[in-house]
């Protein structure tokens, strides 16, 4: 991990896919971050918890919080997911080797988590979905309105009412001294997900008028890869067929289903081999995180899908940060976040397929890199915004 240009190597991906390996692996991570952070305006701290240690960095922090007007704040690997993680080593590489910490926008201060859950990083285990959960089984990402505001009232989608974890505690208590004052604070956090190549490789079978529509990630796929302005305007696009059926389908004749569907493996054949992605908003967030997507789309457009709408609004009402930004009575609370292709959704079956066909393995390599690639530009494109 010693380039300044930092990518996933062969080596790291090895380590990521053998579990006995990952210990070293996070002790090469903490030195790599150990290195980065030697700059004076650069801070790296470790938060101690029971299952491992957190480390968060500081750029810019300053002498005195009176003169701090934004503070940008970036998590990864809630779950088994390290676009995150490398993403923002990789952002501090850059930064570092290009000398451009003083282009960082005054008054602003940059915290980054890169490792959210060390446990699941180093217990990848089949019974925790690849180490999925924290130690207690609790899911990170369902628990940060009840992390930032004790009196929230759980609702019956409120998925996760274990006890608050250690993780996300530390988190708050890290960046309290930033809560309790009137500034603006942004907080992006980077996701990964299997269901967008999912949804999408059987629509492109399967596609048709009667197609049936039982996640919003199959709607927003058909709506992002496809430029359906010249049908018929029908709105919704999408309708129940009856009060008593628990999915939907599309509101069109049979004719202009049929061109959707043609419409749309055209789109899957131009993306196929390109990186999905989208990011996600709750209204009070719409106009900073569209911003974001939209930029971050234009200059990566070589490697991304090419879509319709890179940004769409957070549909389910559980605890995860997108929703606190919302949630949250503080005034100038902006959060977001991030998903692109899953990796490690069942890292022993990954493993198997890279250690017998090469050309999956590569493939996979580039799929990682290009993850941080999409991180690293979004972090650039919310500390500019």
């Amino acid at each position: 991990m010693n380039s300044s240009n930092f990518r996933v190597d062969e080596n790291i991906l090895n380590k990521l896919l053998n579990p006995e390996d990952r210990k070293d692996l996070l002790d090469d991570i903490f030195k790599k971050l150990e290195s980065l952070s030697s700059s004076e305006i650069i801070e790296l701290k470790f938060l101690e918890i029971s299952n491992g240690r957190i480390p968060v960095i500081t750029i810019n922090k300053p002498n005195d919080l009176s003169q701090i007007k934004r503070v940008f704040v970036f998590t990864g690997a809630q779950h088994n997911e390290y676009n995150g993680l490398f993403g923002q080593i990789a952002f501090l590489s850059e930064l570092i080797a290009n000398n451009s910490i003083d282009l960082l926008p005054e008054n602003s201060a940059i915290v980054l988590f890169p490792l959210m859950n060390p446990y699941g990083f180093l217990n990848p285990r089949r019974d925790n979905k690849s180490g999925y959960y924290l130690k207690s089984g609790a899911n990170l990402n369902r628990c940060w309105r009840r992390t930032f505001i004790p009196n929230f009232v759980e609702n019956n989608e409120e998925v996760d009412l274990k006890p608050i974890p250690e993780n996300s505690m530390a988190f708050k208590n890290f960046i309290q001294k930033y809560w309790d004052r009137e500034i603006e604070l942004y907080i992006v956090d980077f996701h990964e997900t299997s269901l967008f190549r999912r949804f999408s490789e059987d629509m492109a079978k399967n596609l048709n008028a009667f197609y049936k529509f039982e996640h919003p990630y199959q709607m927003w796929t058909v709506q992002y890869l496809t430029k359906y302005e010249d049908l018929p305007k029908r709105e919704p696009l999408f309708v129940k067929p009856s009060q008593c059926i628990d999915h939907l389908h599309f509101n069109l004749n049979i004719n202009q289903g049929e061109k959707l569907r043609e419409d749309f493996k055209k789109a899957w054949e131009i993306n196929k081999d390109k990186l999905p992605f989208y990011y996600v908003f709750t209204r009070k967030s719409k106009d900073f995180c569209k911003s974001i997507a939209k930029k971050v789309q234009d200059n990566l457009k070589d490697i991304l899908w090419d879509i319709r709408k890179p940004a769409h609004q957070h549909v389910a009402n559980h605890g995860c940060i997108v929703c606190l930004g919302y949630s949250t009575s503080r005034p100038k609370t902006y959060t977001c976040e991030l998903e692109v292709d899953k990796q490690f959704f069942n890292l022993f079956e990954e493993a198997e397929k890279c250690n017998s066909d090469r050309v999956y393995f590569t493939k996979k390599l580039k799929n990682i890199n290009n993850t941080i690639e999409i991180v690293k530009e979004t972090i650039k494109q919310a500390i500019s915004s």
